[in-house]
């Protein structure tokens, strides 16, 4: 579970992070990291602090890409009328504040605000599922596209426009009638319950996602696969050499700028 005390990315989590072998390799390991008195059973021990010295243990397991990826993305098939069939099972609840198993037979537009504000949008039509349709054409075009979105539970055209005025840009909570109008309630304002993410849209195919998303999709006749990054959890790295030009560029980076990450290898840092 993640601890709101330190950063989202940090190994006090207890996520999975990345760490080089000897030789340059990647290795995916995860760090738990507990005080403790001094002691050899433990194993590995460092002290430091500014208020006298505190000893800790930390513990390094091997852990996988794949795991990585379920900690910082929630990844969805979509069907033609825009409701969820199927959500990753392995994604953390904490992640975006709900279980997977959940979304099962959600629409798209009560998850993801660019499709509230479409689906309420009446000179488009409020046709969620042509929004999608344009999105993947986008995507096709253009490899590599993301989007900025933000993502909450029963999203409702109404909170977003109320989450948009300066009122509610303030407020931290709201009031608003109970479902059956008989009395008021307090809840938090739309802008605590949305978290910022990045949305990568895909057509399930075997070049574009993983043996177990292919089959799932297979199975619910799914058109459209979502990726939902946390955007607080998202890193690019990059290795730049003299003259600002980029020799190593992770996919990640890619995401946080909304293109493909080779296509910085045509550019340098200067543009």
């Amino acid at each position: 579970h993640m601890d709101p005390k330190h950063t989202p990315t940090s190994c006090r989590n207890s996520l999975t992070s990345v760490m080089l072998s000897s030789n340059g390799t990647p290795v995916h390991v995860k760090a738990t990291i507990t005080p403790v008195h001094s002691s050899p059973e433990h194993g590995f021990s460092f002290s430091g602090g500014t208020g006298g010295d505190n000893t800790w243990a930390v513990k390094i397991e091997r852990s996988s890409l794949a795991q990585l990826l379920n900690e910082r993305r929630l990844q969805m098939l979509v069907g033609p009328d825009g409701k969820v069939v199927w959500a990753a099972p392995g994604t953390p609840s904490w992640l975006f504040g709900w279980d997977p198993a959940d979304l099962i037979g959600v629409e798209l537009a009560r998850i993801v605000d660019i499709f509230t504000e479409f689906e309420s949008d009446i000179l488009a039509g409020g046709d969620v599922a042509a929004a999608l349709a344009a999105l993947v054409s986008r995507a096709n075009a253009h490899p590599g596209s993301s989007w900025r979105v933000g993502v909450g539970k029963d999203l409702q055209a109404a909170d977003l426009a109320a989450a948009k005025s300066s009122s509610g840009a303030k407020a931290g909570l709201v009031i608003a009638p109970s479902s059956d109008g008989t009395a008021m309630v307090v809840r938090k304002s739309i802008k605590d319950r949305i978290r910022p993410a990045i949305m990568v849209i895909t057509v399930p195919t075997e070049e574009s996602v993983s043996e177990e998303v292919l089959a799932a999709s297979a199975g619910h006749q799914a058109t459209v696969c979502i990726d939902l990054w946390r955007a607080d959890m998202l890193l690019g790295v990059a290795e730049i050499v003299e003259g600002c030009s980029f020799v190593r560029v992770e996919h990640s980076m890619g995401l946080l700028f909304g293109s493909h990450h080779t296509s910085f290898y045509q550019t340098s840092l200067k543009q």
